[in-house]
């Protein structure tokens, strides 16, 4: 016996299973069929891929998806093609030397504690802290830390222009022009260059009063 349970999802090579495309000839008009062998997701997660459920009257309450190589397991087993992965637990002493082959400890369980501890994870983790010793390990270019400043003023100030913009009532509200300037303003945005009067204004005129008749 070889047999596995799955702990994580997997693309397996699965004798027999095939995706099929349908086209039409040209010629003739007649649909045809292509199949292509492709592998098969299995998700340990999911319903519908365990092949072996425990159920307590007519309900599901838990499953597992238990796979081996051709000849070495039983009916309900899915046979696939190929080495194991740290994503199955051998339970079998066939399967258990056989994954005793390689450097990794499969990952014992679908709780989060084994899903923490995990082959995938720990080299997740590992290559997370390469990269992060790799980027303190760079040496700085000259000036960087001057331009990093000023972009993070930057950032600073057009954080601030949009706080504003999304909230008109903070707006500071300019004092208004006087004539002269609203004059000189408005020659700017014609493109033509205001003439301003500067000579002292005329005396008032004053009303004659008519000359009465003398009887």
């Amino acid at each position: 016996m070889a047999r596995w349970q799955l702990t994580e999802p997997h693309y397996l090579n699965v004798p027999g299973n095939k995706w099929e495309l349908e086209i039409r000839n040209r010629t003739t008009g007649r649909p045809e069929r292509k199949q292509f062998p492709v592998p098969l997701h299995l998700d340990p997660d999911i319903e519908g891929d365990w092949n072996y459920a425990e159920r307590v009257g007519q309900n599901v309450v838990d499953g597992k998806i238990i796979v081996c190589w051709e000849g070495k397991g039983q009916e309900k087993d899915i046979i696939f093609v190929g080495p194991p992965t740290p994503g199955m637990l051998p339970i079998d002493d066939e399967a258990k030397a056989e994954s005793a082959k390689y450097s990794w400890t499969p990952t014992q369980g679908l709780d989060i504690e084994s899903q923490q501890n995990s082959f995938s994870q720990k080299l997740l983790i590992g290559l997370t802290e390469e990269l992060k010793g790799a980027a303190q390990a760079a040496p700085q270019a000259e000036g960087m830390n001057e331009f990093m400043k000023t972009m993070a003023e930057m950032m600073k100030v057009q954080t601030e222009i949009l706080h504003k913009l999304a909230n008109p009532a903070h707006e500071v509200k300019m004092p208004p022009l006087s004539p002269e300037e609203e004059f000189k303003r408005l020659g700017k945005e014609l493109g033509e260059t205001p003439v301003v009067d500067t000579e002292p204004p005329l005396p008032e005129i004053q009303p004659r009063r008519a000359a009465g008749r003398r009887m």
